[in-house]
């Protein structure tokens, strides 16, 4: 039996996770604070957000792409935002966030609610982070497929990929767990493989 880490495929995601991240990190802090803008304009500019009322989004950590403007404009606007809470090394539950005063440092520094009451579902958007994209909608995270297990028992009308063009690959070794997101909002462009 293979070892799930030297597994071919794994390997691969691994080179290619490092590979992004450095691509990620490379970019100033003003180059992704201005990329960043451009992608939550088209992210609060497509349909399927503008017509949404509940919405489950990441909360942006470290070289990722900035969510809390994206949340700011959605509270404003008087949307139902969940944002994650990791419960376990597997389970994250979507939780309502009316403030910032709801979150707290998480696991990893990340923000995180300090209720784990679930969030009335079901969502019209879910967005979602990610370390490497395919144009036709393939995403690979982290790793450890906590959004992957949460879409699988959560339907969400459409999923949302923020990312930078960095991140955009022209293949992945993608798996039958590995789910697909409908939209990918760049600084340069939307790409909508599963509309």
């Amino acid at each position: 039996m293979t070892d799930h880490l030297s597994d071919p495929v794994n390997v691969r995601k691994r080179s290619i996770r490092e590979a992004a991240l450095a691509r990620r990190a490379a970019l100033s802090p003003s180059e992704r604070a201005e990329r960043s803008r451009r992608i939550r304009e088209r992210l609060l500019a497509h349909p399927a957000v503008l017509r949404a009322s509940r919405i489950f989004t990441f909360v942006s950590f470290d070289t990722e792409v900035d969510t809390h403007g994206v949340i700011d404009a959605l509270l404003a606007d008087g949307r139902h935002v969940a944002v994650p809470r990791i419960l376990d090394d597997s389970t994250i539950r979507a939780v309502p966030m009316t403030s910032w005063d709801d979150l707290e440092a998480g696991r990893w520094g990340i923000l995180s609610p300090r209720s784990d009451t679930p969030a009335a579902g079901p969502f019209d958007v879910a967005v979602i982070p990610g370390v490497g994209f395919t144009e036709q909608g393939g995403r690979i995270g982290h790793g450890r497929g906590y959004y992957d297990r949460w879409l699988a028992e959560n339907p969400v009308e459409t999923t949302v990929a923020l990312a930078f063009e960095c991140q955009i690959l022209p293949e992945l070794p993608l798996e039958p767990h590995d789910r697909p997101v409908d939209v990918i909002a760049t600084e340069a462009r939307l790409l909508e493989p599963g509309l």
